[in-house]
């Protein structure tokens, strides 16, 4: 039986969101008002035009003058975890639907996909950014290979003239298996890593995907904030309050991509972030969650920190207040022009000055497209990476430490001509009491 405080609305509410998340691509957005949903959130004006061929064609020619500036010829953007392809063409792929994009420097972007029937094909020609979509036969066997999507694109090569030019690959799988296929297949073709041409356009967004991001927000600061305020209190089930969370925000009109993560338990549990077990909240528990709201394809993530009242231990309370610290620490070196390896290392440093060996787990990202864009936030992985205005990032210096202590600071913020600027209006604290 459902406890007395699930309501049935609200089981069907978080499992329609967790199997919306898993099958079901960002590729619409509700336009219509809904004055029945209390507090609902219309979506803006960009949220459909971000969709738009207009739009679509202004990106694309930002990719093509980026790929002339690279010095090269065109470039082949594939995927299976980050989704790079959705950028140069609005083609959102999952594993049962992959695709691949051939953007030259200059013409059509060639999109190929594999299909499931013409009507399948007819609404991805009204959707995708480009007018050239191959339908390329399925493979016999797998029903997660690309080979025969590369295969045509190496014919596309060949058809341009294009075959002994200079090409940039972005995406998954360009650091193994790839451009030794291509190398085999087009030995005329100079193949090059051009994961970083393309990242360096996605991390700084325009002002159609900041207001987007920005909107994503008001999810996190107007809904998920107050209900977990409202719900977390020693004896609730930990499911229940998810549940409540999650589909509060998707009632108010988020996309299903929408992920919420949650972890509930002792300030000395060493966990981080396993999900809702089925169990009663504890007065002195520390909550850890991250509401991720996604809208039009863009999102915002904030990670709280809660506590069930104030009797937890000195080394919870320590551990926040170190964590706080270098959040500060972040936001004070957050500037154009600087080198984001330089920060990460100071950041570190900092954190071992305090008696703790650095964060748990990475310490931020890219945000807004994806969760994670680009490069991790590690001192190699950034290394050459120079702040501009209107990147987005997420930040969140954090230490688990099992035994003493489970604790984050964490929000988004956006690059501007004189620092960083929190996208959230919720004011960061070292521990959020209930």
């Amino acid at each position: 039986m459902l406890s007395a405080s699930m309501t049935r609305r609200d089981l069907l509410r978080a499992s329609a969101a967790a199997a919306g998340t898993a099958v079901f691509p960002d590729r619409n957005v509700l336009q219509d008002a809904h004055p029945d949903i209390p507090g609902y959130l219309q979506p803006p004006p960009e949220a459909a035009a971000v969709f738009s061929k207009n739009y679509g064609r202004q990106r694309i020619s930002r990719v093509q003058a980026a790929i002339r500036a690279a010095g090269l010829d065109a470039l082949i953007v594939t995927n299976r975890c980050l989704d790079y392809l959705s950028y140069v063409c609005n083609f959102h792929p999952f594993p049962l639907e992959p695709g691949l994009a051939l953007v030259p420097v200059e013409g059509q972007v060639t999109l190929f996909v594999n299909t499931y029937s013409p009507a399948h094909t007819r609404a991805l020609q009204a959707m995708v950014w480009t007018d050239d979509l191959v339908d390329v036969p399925h493979d016999a066997i797998s029903e997660g290979s690309n080979q025969n999507l590369v295969d045509s694109c190496i014919q596309r090569l060949r058809d341009r003239k294009l075959d002994r030019g200079r090409i940039g690959l972005a995406g998954d799988e360009i650091d193994w298996i790839l451009p030794y296929y291509l190398n085999t297949k087009v030995p005329g073709a100079q193949i090059v890593d051009a994961g970083r041409t393309l990242t360096e356009l996605i991390v700084v967004k325009d002002e159609t995907e900041l207001k987007l991001i920005r909107f994503a927000q008001r999810y996190i600061d107007e809904v998920a904030y107050p209900t977990f305020q409202a719900t977390l209190r020693p004896g609730e089930m930990d499911h229940v309050i998810y549940g409540r969370v999650l589909g509060n925000i998707l009632e108010r009109g988020a996309s299903p991509s929408t992920v919420l993560l949650f972890d509930a338990g002792p300030p000395g549990a060493g966990t981080w972030a396993r999900g809702p077990l089925g169990q009663r909240l504890q007065a002195g528990d520390i909550v850890l969650s991250e509401p991720t709201p996604s809208i039009a394809g863009y999102q915002s993530e904030k990670m709280y920190t809660f506590a069930l009242g104030r009797s937890i231990p000195d080394s919870q309370k320590q551990g926040a207040e170190v964590v706080y610290a270098a959040f500060n620490l972040v936001m004070e070196e957050l500037k154009p022009d600087r080198e984001l390896t330089l920060i990460l290392e100071k950041l570190d440093a900092f954190m071992r000055r305090h008696g703790y060996d650095g964060c748990t787990v990475p310490v931020g990202h890219w945000i807004g497209t994806q969760n994670h864009e680009g490069p991790r936030f590690t001192p190699e992985g950034s290394r050459g990476w120079i702040l501009k205005p209107n990147m987005v990032m997420s930040w969140h210096p954090n230490v688990v430490i099992p035994g003493k202590v489970r604790t984050t600071c964490s929000t988004c913020v956006v690059i501007t001509p004189e620092g960083a600027k929190d996208l959230s209006s919720i004011k960061m604290q070292p521990i959020y009491y209930v």
